[in-house]
């Protein structure tokens, strides 16, 4: 597993190239050996290698004694709220979320509904190093059972939820970007229940398992898509990853938020109902912790990564939480981030304020994020963080996550990759010349030969 990406996060590589169906087995039966057996749901995204890496997770959880429930084609959110609804040992999700199509990966699920923390992962890794895997006798291996009501379990929980209780929806007319990926289906039905018109936006390179645009919902993928919610006259645009855990909105003037927007729309409505603990990641808009001050809500913030930001919820009885990619954590509903979850709190802030998104939008205060990457250096990557501490003598520095460096009116985040081989750069500051001056000076600094 030397060129996988192994975290957190989850196992991804490039699919036949470092990604075997051999090596997805055997990890396969590791976690059947991990959970102890009992039922595991496993579902997928849209990829092209999607099925062939299905029939490994399913060989190997078959052959460590596990009964599989399959969910088939659906967003990663909906395989983690059906683990811990419907009380199975634990779930696989196959995706590589935001990589490209020729990657692929698995995440791994908790029977509380959870990806495997930082323990969980180090007992996990530890299993697979000494290989000492449960094998079924012939006579116990299980058949694979459907489970064909995986996507309305988890429309009927969002819509389920108190937060939405008494808010009359408007009928809007809405605009759907799938990035040809999972969630289709799912926000489909989410809004049909509740009596919104979907409009799908189809781009001319579709086809089954490719992505027509860059896969991640940033502002800058999503021109052609903003086109069409302003051209049709639409009331509003939803766009996800190809996994269906990630989501960002376009306004009905063609104006696309970008996704560090989505937390931020979501504080506005929860807080308005609930005060308490936000927990966000390192590399979050400092937006979050404006809205969060009007409604006197405590901020905390932990090191990049889903299971890092659920860990620290649940320390601080969080009520929401979420990262700056789109990310929405609502703990009611889904201890995960979960697009169809923040789809359904836009809804109900828009229909409950009668304002459009253009105006609502005005509410988060305005800040200018970048995202840039480097080829990662392992080797130099202590030598470079003392010279960025050298260079920024006068801020603050936290070094839980590679190095924050934050200053009086902006902030910049260096960080080795959690799922790619990449030194990731994110900087936010009051205008964008600065925070494009910010991040040129960061990348002199990470050069090899400085």
């Amino acid at each position: 597993m030397n060129k996988t990406i192994f975290s957190t996060s989850g196992l991804r590589g490039i699919v036949n190239q470092d990604l075997y169906p051999e090596l997805i087995a055997e990890i396969s039966a590791g976690f059947g050996t991990l959970v102890g057996g009992g039922k595991v749901a496993v579902g997928r995204d849209c990829r092209t290698s999607g099925e062939m890496l299905f029939a490994a997770v399913v060989s190997g959880l078959l052959s460590a004694g596990c009964e599989v429930i399959n969910l088939g084609i659906c967003p990663t959110p909906t395989v983690l709220l059906n683990v811990k609804q419907l009380g199975f040992a634990g779930g696989i999700v196959i995706t590589a979320s935001h990589n490209p199509e020729d990657w692929n990966g698995l995440k791994f699920v908790s029977k509380e509904g959870t990806f495997l923390n930082e323990d969980e992962l180090k007992e996990f890794k530890g299993l697979l190093k000494k290989r000492n895997f449960k094998r079924a006798n012939w006579s116990e291996i299980k058949i694979v059972k459907d489970e064909p009501e995986a996507i309305t379990n988890h429309i009927k929980t969002v819509l389920r939820s108190d937060y939405f209780k008494d808010i009359p929806v408007k009928k809007f007319v809405v605009g759907i970007d799938t990035c040809n990926g999972a969630a289709g289906v799912v926000v489909n039905s989410l809004l049909q229940s509740l009596g919104l018109t979907p409009v799908h936006f189809f781009y001319n390179t579709e086809k089954p398992g490719y992505f027509p645009r860059k896969p991640e919902p940033t502002a800058e993928n999503l021109t052609n898509f903003a086109n069409f919610v302003k051209e049709k006259h639409l009331d509003f645009g939803i766009a996800f990853d190809p996994d269906g855990d990630r989501v960002s909105f376009v306004d009905e003037t063609g104006f696309a938020l970008g996704e560090e927007a989505t937390i931020c729309l979501a504080l506005l409505f929860i807080l308005k109902r609930k005060v308490g603990p936000v927990v966000v990641n390192l590399s979050t808009t400092m937006a979050v912790f404006d809205i969060a001050n009007r409604f006197s809500a405590p901020v905390f913030t932990t090191k990049v990564g889903e299971s890092a930001v659920v860990t620290k919820m649940k320390e601080v009885n969080a009520i929401i939480g979420g990262e700056g990619n789109g990310g929405v954590i609502l703990p009611e509903i889904n201890f995960t981030r979960d697009g169809i979850t923040a789809t359904a709190i836009l809804i109900h802030l828009l229909s409950d304020r009668e304002k459009p998104l253009s105006e609502i939008r005005r509410e988060i205060p305005r800040y200018y994020i970048q995202k840039t990457t480097l080829p990662y250096q392992s080797k130099t990557w202590a030598n470079k963080k003392i010279a960025l501490k050298k260079a920024f003598g006068l801020a603050r520095f936290d070094a839980a996550d590679g190095l924050k460096v934050i200053g009086k009116d902006y902030w910049v985040h260096i960080r080795p990759s959690n799922t790619e081989p990449v030194l990731r750069i994110i900087a936010e500051t009051n205008t964008p010349e600065s925070t494009t001056n910010l991040i040129a000076k960061v990348k002199e600094i990470l050069k090899p030969n400085t």
